[in-house]
């Protein structure tokens, strides 16, 4: 199984619960973001179809209880750690 159908199963695997992930941003930053594996909220305006199956889609709760548009994307092979309540991964080297 590939890093990205591991992710993804943990993902369908938590149901519900939030989940949080921390991963390198393109700029080299990194972001954190907790966000609920089964949010389906439409994506208005500005959507488009993603090929890559390493690329993840997600909606950042944090900004989307500012009222700020929320949904954001991470690469599964820039994970540093995803959690929910009861497990942990990391991937790779922490600094």
């Amino acid at each position: 199984m590939s890093l990205a159908q591991n992710v993804r199963q943990f993902m369908r695997s938590a149901g519900s619960t939030i989940i949080s992930a921390e991963f390198v941003k393109k700029d080299g930053s990194i972001r954190r973001v907790r966000f609920n594996p089964r949010d389906r909220n439409e994506i208005t305006g500005f959507g488009s179809n993603v090929n890559d199956p390493n690329i993840i889609r997600i909606r950042d709760l944090d900004l989307a209880k500012k009222g700020i548009p929320a949904w954001r994307s991470f690469n599964v092979n820039n994970l540093r750690v995803i959690r929910t309540r009861n497990n942990t991964f990391k991937f790779g080297t922490l600094d």
